[in-house]
Parts: structure tokens; sequence; C-alpha cells
């Protein structure tokens, strides 16, 4: 036996080891032993400006899970799959079912191919301070004059002082 990809061997998830070729005996005493090892994927997280999660890079069927993410003035909503033109329509299921998952906390499994998960963000209601500092008469000073809280503000919203300037 000199090629056994032509005895259409595969497993997925694995990647067959070379082999030594074999001669087949005329008594039917010959065993050729095939060797496969557990290929290793990445899982990537995309955090848009979060922090919390680090790439996985494991072995096929690896068990693993994610904590959520953190962003400040936002909350996490769930994982997006980032689209692989490479992957099968099986494939993008199975990647949707591990963001699902991944996002509910719960543990998985490593698949035969490399995912890339975007975090998705809601909004949270924050707070800013507007700080008054008026121009002191006798040097090139400022001096603390007053402070104003505004609440309820969306995360990454704009604050003018135009609206503040005359309080």
């Amino acid at each position: 036996i000199t090629n056994a990809t032509n005895l259409n061997i595969s497993y997925e998830g694995f990647t067959m080891l070379q082999y030594d070729d074999a001669t087949v005996a005329a008594d039917g005493s010959t065993v050729v032993e095939l060797y496969f090892d557990r290929d290793y994927h990445l899982m990537n997280f995309q955090l848009d400006g979060g922090y919390g999660v680090e790439p996985i890079y494991a072995r096929y069927g690896k068990e693993f899970r994610v904590a959520k993410p953190t962003k400040a003035g936002y909350e996490f909503k769930e994982w997006s799959v980032v689209t692989d033109s490479s992957r099968t329509a099986e494939q993008n299921a199975q990647a949707e079912a591990i963001a699902e998952a991944l996002a509910n906390g719960e543990a998985v499994t490593i698949p035969a191919f490399d995912i890339v998960f975007k975090a998705v963000w809601n909004t949270k209601n924050v707070s800013a301070t507007v700080v008054f500092w008026y121009e002191n008469a006798n040097d090139d000073g400022y001096s603390y004059i007053n402070h104003v809280t505004v609440e309820n503000l969306e995360a990454d919203s704009e604050i003018s002082a135009e609206t503040y300037k005359n309080l």
C-alpha cells in the first residue's frame, strides 16, 4: 500500500500523518497503522473597543467557554459570526449555534474550522459632568465656579457647551 488517500480515508477535525509504505503479504497478515492528529483551530473575538476575551487556539473537540466582554457605556448583547466564504452552509449554521451558546455562557467545543466572532453591544445610559471654569482677573489661571451632572445620556453621544454656558 503506497497511498492511503486512495482508500478515501478522512475524519473531520483530523489530519492523517505520514506512514510507511507496506507490501501486502500473500498470507493476509499485513497490518497498516494510520495515525491521525487533531487539527488546531482559532476562535477569534473582535471586541469593538471592549475587553475581557482573548483568542482561543485549540485542538478540534476541546471544550471552552468565554466570559462576557466589557465596554464602558455599553452592555454586551451577543456574538455575531463574521462571514467567511470558505465555510459550508452546515458550518455557518454550526458557527451561529456556537455564537449563541457562548453569549449564553455555555461551554462549546472547538469545531473543525476557524471562526471570528464580533461583539454586538447595546448602549446604556450614562452621565457626564460639565465643569465651569472662569478666567482669573489677576493672572493667567482659571478658577472653579460650578459643575452640572447631566443624566441619561447615550454612550458616544455628543454634548454641547452652548447648552450650559449660561448656567
